[in-house]
């Protein structure tokens, strides 16, 4: 089981959520961009960044079970 977590406008995103407001997905061994395509994610004009058990990660790197994936938008200020 996959634990993912949207922050920001990409929370709306996620399909569903457990208490804990991850969204549970059993998708183990397959591609970051599978499970975002899930979503609006990958079409979004808002451009974000994946995280992996706390390491930056693309979308094209595998998952596997009990990994816990973040996805949230970039920030920009000055």
């Amino acid at each position: 089981m996959i634990k993912v977590k949207m922050f920001g406008v990409f929370d709306p995103y996620m399909p569903s959520k457990n208490g804990a407001g991850e969204w549970e997905i059993d998708q183990t061994g397959c591609a970051i961009r599978d499970i975002l395509g899930q979503t609006p994610v990958l079409t979004s004009p808002i451009k974000y960044t994946v995280m992996v058990n706390g390491e930056r990660r693309t979308p094209d790197d595998i998952v596997k079970d009990g990994d816990t994936l973040i996805v949230m938008p970039l920030l920009s200020g000055g």
